[in-house]
Parts: C-alpha cells; structure tokens; sequence
C-alpha cells in the first residue's frame, strides 16, 4: 500500500482495488486521485486505494488499449472521450 500520494504520479498505470480495474493517473486533488482508460472511461478513488501497476497490469492496459482502437477503427467520430455522430441507416 502507498505511503503517500508522492508513490503515484501523473501518467503513472496503477491498479485501484476500489473498482477493481486498472488505469492511467490524470490528477490529484486532495486525498482523490482521477483516473482513465484508454477507452475513454474515467473515475475518481482515494489515493489509499491505488497503487503502482505490476507488469502484468501494464499488459492488460495495453491489451485493453489494443481491442479497443480495432473495434473503433474507421469509425466516425470516435475518439478518447466518447462517441460522436454516427451516420448512415441501420439494415
């Protein structure tokens, strides 16, 4: 467990045992830290919860990273942050 929020930085891949997923540290404020996926999903969790990731984590992320560029390839609009219009009509 961290000593202090000083272990974790900014850009840093940790695991939060609070939601149970891995993720990229975007912020600190007071004892909160933000964190984000590549996928555009993003939470906040107390700095207590959080520690550096193993390598293993590091894999997942990119796996994680990895499926979702493939799923969204060529897509209109999608990008980190959420989805834009979609156009055409459904069969």
């Amino acid at each position: 467990m961290p000593s202090g929020p000083t272990e974790i930085r900014i850009g840093m891949v940790v695991f939060d045992r609070a939601h149970d997923m891995v993720g990229v540290v975007d912020a600190f404020v007071g004892q909160i830290v933000t964190l984000s996926r590549p996928t555009g999903v993003s939470w906040q969790s107390r700095w207590a919860s959080v520690r550096p990731g193993t390598a293993y984590e590091h894999r997942q992320l990119r796996a994680i990273t990895a499926l979702w560029k493939q799923q969204h390839k060529g897509l209109p609009g999608r990008g980190r942050g959420g989805a834009g219009p979609v156009t055409g009509s459904a069969p």
